[in-house]
């Protein structure tokens, strides 16, 4: 959505990933032919309208003249897969927000509703699946005034997912298939992806976190067992149901990639090649990111999309 008359720069975005501690913000730049990180900031997030402050005094000029797409946190939305309504397409929003309205942990009233197909499925006419996105449409009210506040500009809405499906093009494999996984300090996610399809993702409550603090290598083994059994069960999912042949790779973001012991565990316990995904090697000045935020961020940044929530 668009909120202010000033001229923004078309060629690149800023993207905002708001945590409950810290916000982080990466300005991409897309005037050359390799894309380039002119702006990176992380900073411990305040409360309330501190937080406008905070962006003011924490953002460059650089990053204020590029629009703004806002990852939403965990916390703020829901994504669910659906049964595909029998209706047409000016009709399949409303057809899902009904169908929602018992599944989200928040009144259908406070929703903002997005869907997005599935192609390739098996069973074509029977079952079609979809994604739903639910997102609270307070949250996305009080993100767009605390950006207004600090004098930025609110284009998109965005959920991590597609922050991660938007990483996963940058992969050499991903026009044919890859597993794309990355954790956070606190959450890890999967997606599966080919040719710019989210075609499955799936989301569980630990993160890197829980892997450094583990009290003994016991605990480790039964964390990474864990992610082990999250990644097959993603990779039996899209198998059954979609024929269009195997993935080509599992490939592990810069900062999961820097977890000790877990991408040997992955290349023992994966029947996939397990790659790192080089992100400094298709955008300038990517090889600074330190944080899982960082890296979502960035994806975020490379949103292309026109619709959004």
């Amino acid at each position: 959505m668009g909120l202010f008359s000033k001229k923004l720069k078309s060629d690149g975005m800023t993207a905002l990933v708001f945590r409950e501690r810290t916000l982080h913000a990466v300005t991409l730049s897309r005037s050359r032919a390799k894309p380039q990180i002119v702006s990176l900031h992380s900073f411990n997030r305040p409360d309330g309208e501190d937080l406008a402050l905070a962006l003011r005094d924490n953002l460059d000029r650089e990053a204020s003249g590029y629009p703004v797409n806002a990852l939403l946190d965990f916390d703020d939305y829901q994504l669910l897969l659906v049964e595909a309504p029998d209706v047409r397409p000016e009709e399949l929003r409303s057809a899902v927000r009904w169908r929602l309205k018992d599944l989200i942990n928040f009144h259908i009233d406070d929703a903002i509703i997005d869907v997005f197909e599935i192609p390739d499925q098996r069973h074509q006419n029977r079952n079609r699946m979809m994604y739903a996105v639910a997102a609270r449409a307070s949250r996305i009210s009080d993100a767009a005034e605390i950006l207004e506040n600090a004098h930025l500009t609110l284009e998109t809405v965005d959920i991590p997912e597609m922050a991660l499906r938007n990483l996963a093009m940058l992969a050499d494999d991903e026009v044919n298939g890859i597993a794309l996984l990355h954790m956070d300090e606190d959450r890890s996610m999967i997606t599966l992806s080919r040719n710019g399809t989210l075609y499955l993702t799936r989301r569980w409550g630990f993160g890197s976190r829980a892997i450094r603090e583990a009290s003994d290598a016991d605990a480790v083994a039964q964390l990474e067992e864990q992610v082990q059994l999250e990644i097959q069960r993603s990779l039996d999912y899209y198998d059954s149901h979609f024929p269009i042949g195997p993935l080509a790779a599992l490939v592990v973001t810069p900062t999961t990639a820097a977890i000790p012991g877990l991408t040997g565990f992955l290349s023992e316990s994966t029947d996939l090649p397990v790659k790192t995904l080089d992100i400094g090697q298709r955008i300038d000045g990517a090889g600074q990111l330190a944080d899982g935020g960082e890296v979502l961020a960035l994806g975020a940044a490379l949103r292309h999309e026109v619709l959004a929530l």
